[in-house]
């Protein structure tokens, strides 16, 4: 059972959070981290970020221990539930439920097919979140309403739809997959909803958003550790379109060499 008294790296100065990080950032051990009466436990990441991913596939079977039963995506729309019901059932093959991927949400389908696969094998349920794309004309002047009043309509949508799964399924128990921008504000939709609820933001590996806390790590010779860091809010990505995340907790899967990192904060 984790501490009450976790402590909690809230420092926006770099050099005071990478201190924060080095004495306090330890090994993820989900057991400990999740209290029993945790209903969701969202996972906020970028999109075309592959290792992210990977963090819950290779501890899927640790969550499915946790009583964790249902895998829920962003990435597709809840019209295309079917796409799953025939793929389980075998009619629909692994290549063509990539390529739905691929068309209608755009990243590189395979490490969410991975996860798919993954969570059938823990026999998890499988469940489309969003909502049917809506086009946005970037033209009219009010472009960035619209496209403010659309993220407001699929984050209801998504937020309504694990609330029914919970109130409907006492024992159910969702580990949900969403971008890291909408991780602040869906963990308070679910908070307002009575949904004991608890989020982590994935960083690092392959491609990610520069943030303090990979930022840090890298200061502290620790951007090659798999680490978790429980953290105060506004520890968002550092760019104009910022949004900050109030997530429970950071967790870094460690940052490759190469890795392409979008909007770097430092040279180191």
């Amino acid at each position: 059972k984790k501490a009450a008294n976790e402590p909690i790296c809230s420092s926006q100065i770099l050099a005071e959070f990478a201190q924060c990080l080095a004495s306090n950032a330890h090994s993820v051990d989900y057991s400990k981290l999740l209290d029993k009466s945790t209903k969701i436990l969202v996972f906020g990441e970028a999109h075309a970020a592959i290792a992210q991913k990977q963090e819950i596939i290779d501890h899927m079977q640790e969550l499915a221990n946790l009583g964790f039963t249902v895998l829920a995506y962003e990435s597709m729309p809840s019209s295309k539930q079917y796409l799953i019901t025939q793929y389980k059932a075998g009619t629909l093959s692994r290549e063509a439920l990539s390529e739905e991927f691929r068309t209608l949400w755009g990243y590189n389908p395979e490490p969410y097919v991975m996860m798919i696969d993954a969570a059938l094998e823990k026999h998890m349920s499988i469940v489309f979140l969003d909502t049917d794309y809506e086009h946005i004309d970037l033209k009219k002047p009010n472009w960035a309403e619209l496209e403010r009043a659309a993220n407001m309509r699929r984050e209801a949508q998504w937020v309504n739809l694990m609330a029914n799964i919970c109130k409907s399924d006492k024992n159910a128990k969702i580990v949900a997959l969403i971008g890291n921008a909408h991780v602040s504000s869906i963990q308070l939709q679910l908070s307002q909803n009575v949904i004991a609820t608890k989020s982590i933001s994935l960083d690092g590996g392959e491609f990610f958003y520069d943030t303090l806390v990979t930022e840090a790590a890298r200061q502290s010779n620790l951007q090659d550790k798999r680490l978790l860091i429980k953290t105060a809010p506004a520890l968002g990505r550092n760019d104009s379109k910022a949004i900050a995340t109030d997530s429970n907790y950071h967790l870094q899967v460690p940052q490759t060499a190469n890795a392409l990192i979008i909007g770097k904060r430092s040279k180191s």
